[in-house]
Order: C-alpha cells, then sequence, then structure tokens
C-alpha cells in the first residue's frame, strides 16, 4: 500500500511538472510576437505631416532639404528616391530643387523618429 501511494505521488508531481513546463513554454512563445510588435512599433512611422515654408538650402550629396517654417524655425527633410518632387506643376528631379532655394514649398512629411524627417513629397509653388 505504501508503494502505490509513493508511486501515485511521484506520478502526480512528475505530471504537474512537466505540466508546468509545458505552460512556460506556451507563455514564452506567446510572448515571441508580442515583443516583436513592440520592437518593430519603434520604427512606424508617424502620420504624414505638411509644412510650408521658404526652402533655404538643398543639400544634393546629403539629400537633404531646409525649410524655414514659422517664424523662421528651420526644419530639415531628408529626400529619398520615394519622395515625389513637384516644380511648376510637372514632375521633378530632386537635382531641381538646387535652383529652386528661397521659394515657397509644402513639403508633406513622415517623422520617422531616429532616422528623421523624411519628405514623401515636395511641391515649389511659388
Amino acid at each position: 500500500m505504501r508503494k502505490l501511494i509513493l508511486s501515485a505521488f511521484f506520478l502526480t508531481l512528475a505530471l504537474a511538472f512537466t505540466g508546468h513546463q509545458a505552460t512556460a513554454q506556451d507563455q514564452a512563445a506567446a510572448s515571441k510576437p508580442a515583443a516583436k510588435a513592440a520592437k518593430t512599433a519603434k520604427h512606424v512611422a508617424s502620420k504624414a505631416e505638411s509644412l510650408s515654408g521658404t526652402m533655404t538650402m538643398y543639400d544634393e550629396k546629403a539629400k537633404l532639404i531646409v525649410v524655414a517654417g514659422t517664424n523662421n524655425v528651420p526644419f530639415n527633410f531628408k529626400i529619398t528616391p520615394h519622395t515625389r518632387i513637384m516644380v511648376g506643376g510637372k514632375r521633378a528631379k530632386a537635382s531641381g530643387l538646387a535652383d529652386q532655394v528661397n521659394k515657397q514649398v509644402t513639403v508633406k512629411f513622415r517623422d520617422m523618429k531616429k532616422a528623421g524627417d523624411i519628405a514623401e513629397s515636395v511641391e515649389v509653388t511659388g
């Protein structure tokens, strides 16, 4: 009888231990997608914003424009191959922005946090 009780006790203990391990493994597996989603969320861009002002500088080498907004506060925007550039209502290349310094522009951009403000479109309006 004593052996039967001890056997049942150890069997119950073994089942409880293995069940606990499976639960811990399931929890760890479930937390991985959540951790990955949280890490990815840090790099997600904000909503597109818009700024109008005077383009005060274009650096072709750095692919960067500087726009003086309200109260002449300068804002830097990175130009990418995906940036849509319009000059005089026509599509233009980024290199065409060099001739547009000191003109009015409207920039649609996304704040990419650590990567900075990325211009989605630049429209020279005046």
